[in-house]
């Protein structure tokens, strides 16, 4: 049975693949649980479908394996995940990541402290290497406007520079 986090989420959506509900600490489980209510369920009410998790919580361990993960990452206190929007409302998921991007960015101010829309198709050669991280406030990102890591764009991991509406 799920845990659910939110209507849409459950925790499991989160977890890298062979670890369970049990395997989170409690202090992650809070933050998986404020995500989903501060960005990942707004996200899905306001498209009407799926956003579909890449990557959640990563334990310390999986996270220093993961290709372009940061060494000190959000994913690893349950405070990011890295997602896209399905397609559909006539809009390939592609174009609904990108809207979703603009709507955390605006109608979620103040509740999220770091967005990066991740465009790596070209350097991996593979259509699907296109996604949103997200990550909730905290003392790291505080989502006050002054964090120059706040809002990002990617074009290949670990190259990062200032959002200006590139997509």
């Amino acid at each position: 049975m799920p845990t659910r986090l939110t209507e849409h989420f459950a925790l499991e959506e989160l977890l890298p693949p062979g670890l369970t509900a049990e395997n989170v600490p409690e202090f992650e489980r809070g933050n998986l649980e404020r995500l989903c209510i501060d960005i990942l369920e707004p996200v899905r009410v306001r498209f009407g479908l799926a956003v579909v998790i890449h990557s959640g919580w990563r334990p310390r361990a999986i996270n220093a394996v993961t290709v372009g993960s940061a060494k000190e990452s959000d994913h690893m206190a349950g405070r990011a995940a890295d997602f896209h929007v399905a397609a559909g409302n006539g809009k390939s998921w592609e174009l609904n990541t990108t809207e979703a991007r603009d709507f955390v960015a605006v109608a979620l101010r103040g509740k999220w402290g770091q967005l990066i829309l991740e465009d790596h198709r070209k350097h991996y050669e593979n259509p699907g290497k296109f996604w949103l991280h997200a990550a909730i406030v905290s003392e790291k990102h505080r989502g006050d406007g002054n964090d120059l890591n706040g809002e990002l764009f990617s074009l290949a991991p670990g190259q990062y520079e200032p959002w200006k509406g590139q997509a």
